[in-house]
């Protein structure tokens, strides 16, 4: 959340896989295992995709970018035209915990308190980041930056797993 941001850049999953690619450029590494989580899996089959010779191994955590069959909640609250991650209450915070984490409670109450106030704090730069990712009534995740077709042409080995209680990325069961 402390990361330079530049409101005229636009930070679409292929911004985040170059500047992914600039950091292993800059640290000379030329071959490594990426994992990626949530919107971190979505930049990873991005990337996996775009620079194969550089990923041995991919593992995919909860990873967006993908259609499901089913909506998860987050993204039925989409269609409803109301965002969890946009809030502006600590009733509203409690409720994206609820979607996002299994077990809220285990989070201490102060580290919920500070991750609150910031997220708050930064809520104009979520409205914009977010915006570069959806479609242009962002109800769902933009079609052109959705990993969909290029899964089918990644060829390093691959672990894909989801948490049974995503309610962000995944279907609950």
């Amino acid at each position: 959340g402390q990361s330079w941001y530049d409101p005229s850049l636009t930070y679409d999953i292929p911004f985040y896989a170059r500047q992914l690619n600039q950091l292993m450029n800059t640290l000379c590494i030329d071959r490594f295992h990426l994992l990626g989580n949530s919107m971190g899996g979505w930049v990873a089959a991005w990337y996996a995709h775009a620079h194969p010779t550089q990923v041995e191994t991919l593992c995919l955590m909860n990873a967006c970018g993908v259609a499901s069959p089913v909506l998860s909640p987050f993204f039925k609250a989409l269609a409803q035209q109301r965002n969890p991650f946009f809030y502006s209450s600590a009733a509203e915070y409690a409720e994206l915990l609820d979607m996002a984490v299994a077990n809220p409670r285990a989070i201490p109450r102060s580290i919920r308190a500070v991750n609150y106030r910031h997220g708050l704090a930064r809520m104009d730069q979520a409205r914009k980041l977010f915006a570069d990712i959806t479609n242009p009534d962002q109800t769902y995740l933009a079609p052109a930056q959705q990993v969909d077709t290029l899964l089918g042409q990644i060829r390093q080995p691959a672990l894909v797993l989801w948490g049974d209680r995503d309610g962000i990325a995944a279907c609950r069961v």
